[in-house]
């Protein structure tokens, strides 16, 4: 039963992954310069997205590290994949809020 809920887990998680991947690919298109009044809409509807998504990662990645024992190597590859994430999206999620705001 883990076993195929784990596999169900991380496609869920690939899912999310990819939608993260989109939103930093927008960000990479985005000038540096002042952005215009459709760029901020823009952002403002792609941050909401972004949090739901965000928030739906984290439970998923979380279920993940609770199916996986202490002893499967699995649980510190989670725990990695959480961290990379977080540094990947957090600083342009905070430079976008900022910005909008």
């Amino acid at each position: 039963m883990d076993n195929e809920q784990l596999k169900r887990l991380k496609k869920k998680r690939s899912s999310y992954k990819g939608q993260l991947t989109l939103f930093e690919n927008y960000l990479l298109t985005l000038d540096d310069t002042t952005l215009s009044k459709r760029q901020v809409m823009e952002l403002q509807l792609r941050i909401t997205k972004l949090e739901s998504v965000l928030k739906e990662f984290d439970a998923v990645q979380l279920d993940i590290e609770c199916i996986c024992d202490d002893a499967q190597l699995e649980i510190s590859l989670a725990v990695r994949q959480r961290g990379q994430r977080e540094q990947i999206i957090f600083a342009p999620y905070l430079l976008c809020k900022r910005d909008v705001q």
